[in-house]
């Protein structure tokens, strides 16, 4: 009995002494599995599976959708300001989908209307002739009710999935045409040094939206 006792208050002691040199050092107790990451490991691209071609495409041109995500339907209010986001929406424990030899074409409607669609095309030389498409459509609680969608300069970003990095786009990449904005940017290679690279799966913009009070 003695025996245990005194292992018994060997081992407080111990506990003690460590949970104080713990706080000194101001570090977390070590625990397996959080801390013993590898030092190298391979990322690889992880695309989603459930890519459908847009029925009403050009069969010889065709271009892909993600239906969980295509045309999907937002409200909005007069006066607010919102980030779109379209893209790939693929895993977020990969790296992004889309490099810097992707090039962008994304149209944003700026009349005055019921409901603004807004969608944008990539193009991956690796999938030549195929493109991707994503779409997202605005709408207000009243369907009579008309607004207009104006860009903020210079909100044009390249975003990954897991928002780990950004690469904002310079600001001549957007310019009217008709009654559309057009954002377009022609692969990466005047925007980042020749011995990097950058992968993204989206492109981001911010709109503010304005009601029109007729």
């Amino acid at each position: 009995m003695k025996s245990n006792s005194k292992q018994t208050k060997a081992n407080e002691n111990q506990n003690v002494n460590v949970t104080k040199k713990t706080k000194e050092a101001k570090q977390e107790p070590y625990v397996a599995g959080l801390f013993d990451k590898p030092m190298v490991e391979r990322v690889e691209v992880m695309m989603p599976l459930n890519f459908e071609v847009f029925p009403d495409g050009d069969d010889k041109d065709p271009t892909l959708i993600n239906p969980q995500y295509y045309d999907r339907y937002f409200i909005v209010e007069d006066q607010g300001v919102y980030r779109i986001r379209l893209g790939i929406h693929s895993c977020s424990l990969g790296i992004g989908a889309m490099n810097k030899d992707t090039s962008i074409a994304c149209r944003i409607p700026t009349d005055t209307a019921e409901a603004h669609r807004i969608f944008a095309l990539f193009f991956l030389p690796e999938m030549y002739p195929v493109k991707l498409m994503d779409a997202v459509i605005l709408q207000t609680r009243k369907p009579s009710q008309k607004f207009r969608l104006v860009y903020e300069q210079g909100s044009a970003v390249l975003e990954s999935n897991n928002l780990s990095r950004g690469l904002a786009l310079s600001h001549d990449v957007a310019w009217m045409e008709d009654d559309n904005l057009i954002i377009f940017q022609h692969g990466l290679h005047n925007e980042i040094p020749y011995y990097a690279d950058f992968t993204y799966d989206f492109l981001t913009f911010k709109v503010r939206v304005v009601f029109d009070k007729k």
